[in-house]
């Protein structure tokens, strides 16, 4: 079967640097972030990310973007324009010059904002731009390069799933908003190509299936909703049954479920057997081919969802479908990452093993960083007087939107103020986290240990790897030093158990874990 296209011809295509900053996961991220910050629904969400399309495609004028919020989302004046400014400042600044001709910065400036106070936050994005990938592989699973295993995009569903608290916050609310998304703009959302937008949608797809009542409601009602879609997604109309009808998503799964014969499951082999024989198929062009291809996958992901969960490991389960070009681009990306994180790594090692050491200094943060976790723990006591469940709301956020200040910035309260075992113990926000990191390493038995006996040093030191490891992907020294910080906060406030937790290995300068 051909393959979708990804760029339309009438498409400019973007320079590699400019298409690092569109694709990146950090985008996307950035995306969500706007999204929480001006309570936009799942709609809305997909709304954000064309509009970000459009501007890097350059179908909208950098400055006219406060036009096109209030035109795409319904926003008061105000918050467009607020949005618009921030939209420039974390999602096309990183670019601004070179791509839009300096327009973002005009737009901030014009919308009463500074643009230096966006400096840091670009300075961030480029960096995660080269390593955020890797970020990515070490939450996903082990990954072998030389195989290409795209079972990442399992991986990365699953351990996202393991976080539900930080994924889906109002049920209900979310079941109404991918009710309105299934209503109207699949086409939309099968037409993108954005790996971090696609993870976001399965995860909370899956985890509302996962965990809906006993009657199934909502599957039906999504099974429903494309039956009764009206989105067309080819342009001639089609015969079905001896009536020619608009070529809509439910005309189109009226047509395979006739030729096929039972609407109970994707067969490969009858859908090979449909897209050669169809007489419908045969006058469509390839990407709409695609597009039929993808609603068929989607609409068979959903009914046999419960079917599939009982027969397959998570890692193998999605809902909405990506591309071979998505997953491949995905994986050579990989490549590259782990080709520049290496010779990085080997250049370091040189640098350690032929330089004099400062003992001191190693332990040390670098300047710029610990002037900003001294700022966040400021900002984070004036706001919650170091109340333990205001600063876990903090905690809970930072860890979502991987914010690495703040993450340490309340570590490090938690650790003065001596909360951060109950965090683990009472908090089952933060209990599904260390609970997932279990799992993922292959350790059922830590997880009915800690059931047994949760303030033990072992359990705490298992969070943080979680957080400095896969959460932010760091190296095992940095992360080991980061703790290493922390186990001193410890020690001079009292708490033994968790003092010794990593340590400065001085045979080869290195940080590493302690053995509990």
């Amino acid at each position: 079967m051909p393959k979708p296209k990804i760029i339309k011809k009438e498409e400019i295509i973007l320079p590699d640097k400019v298409r690092q900053a569109y694709q990146a996961n950090f985008g996307s991220d950035v995306n969500y972030r706007l999204g929480v910050e001006f309570e936009l629904n799942i709609g809305q969400l997909v709304g954000l990310t064309e509009l970000v399309r459009d501007l890097y495609f350059k179908k909208v004028d950098v400055l006219n973007v406060e036009n096109e919020i209030l035109k795409r989302f319904k926003l008061t004046p105000e918050k467009a324009k607020e949005m618009a400014k921030e939209l420039c400042g974390m999602r096309l600044q990183v670019v601004g010059d070179e791509w839009f001709d300096g327009k973002p910065a005009k737009k901030i400036i014009e919308l009463g904002g500074r643009v230096e106070d966006y400096a840091e936050f670009v300075q961030e994005y480029l960096k995660d731009i080269e390593t955020e990938e890797l970020k990515r592989l070490s939450e996903a699973g082990p990954f072998d390069a030389a195989q290409g295993d795209n079972n990442n995009i399992g991986g990365a569903i699953k351990e996202k799933i393991e976080e539900e608290p930080l994924v889906v916050r109002d049920p209900e609310q979310e079941k109404s908003n991918a009710k309105i998304v299934f209503g109207s703009m699949l086409k939309n959302i099968l037409g993108l190509r954005d790996y971090a937008l696609k993870i976001e949608l399965n995860v909370r797809l899956i985890t509302l299936l996962m965990s809906d009542d006993e009657e199934r409601v909502f599957q039906r009602e999504l099974i429903d909703l494309m039956h009764e879609s009206n989105e067309l997604i080819t342009a001639e109309s089609i015969l079905v049954g001896s009536e020619n009808v608009d070529p809509t998503i439910s005309n189109w799964i009226k047509d395979y479920i006739s030729y096929a014969g039972s609407a109970e499951a994707l067969s490969s082999i009858k859908k090979a057997q449909y897209f050669t024989a169809s007489p419908n198929l045969k006058k469509v062009s390839a990407e709409e081919r695609a597009m039929v291809d993808n609603v068929l996958k989607l609409y068979f992901a959903v009914k046999n969802f419960y079917f599939n969960l009982s027969k397959y490991d998570l890692n193998d389960i999605y809902i909405f479908p990506f591309s071979e070009e998505e997953q491949n681009d995905f994986v050579e990306q990989l490549k590259e990452q782990t080709i520049i994180k290496d010779a990085s790594l080997d250049a370091a090692r040189d640098d350690i093993t032929t330089a004099e050491i400062d003992i001191e200094a190693l332990f040390k943060d670098k300047p710029e960083d610990r002037l900003k976790i001294n700022q966040e723990k400021q900002r984070i006591v004036d706001a919650t007087r170091k109340e333990y469940d205001k600063v876990a709301d903090e905690f809970e956020l930072a860890l979502l939107n991987r914010k690495r200040h703040i993450i340490i910035a309340c570590l490090e309260i938690l650790a003065e103020v001596g909360a951060l075992d109950n965090l683990l113990v009472e908090d089952s926000r933060f209990q599904n986290l260390l609970f997932g990191y279990f799992k993922r390493n292959n350790l059922p038995a830590e997880q009915i240990a800690f059931k047994a006996d949760p303030y033990k040093g072992k359990y705490v030191q298992a969070f943080v790897k979680f957080i400095f490891l896969e959460r932010l992907g760091l190296s095992e020294n940095e992360g080991a030093r980061l703790v290493a910080n922390l186990s001193n906060i410890f020690r001079n406030h009292g708490s033994k158990e968790y003092g010794q937790l990593s340590y400065l290995d001085l045979s080869d300068n290195t940080f590493k874990w302690t053995e509990l």
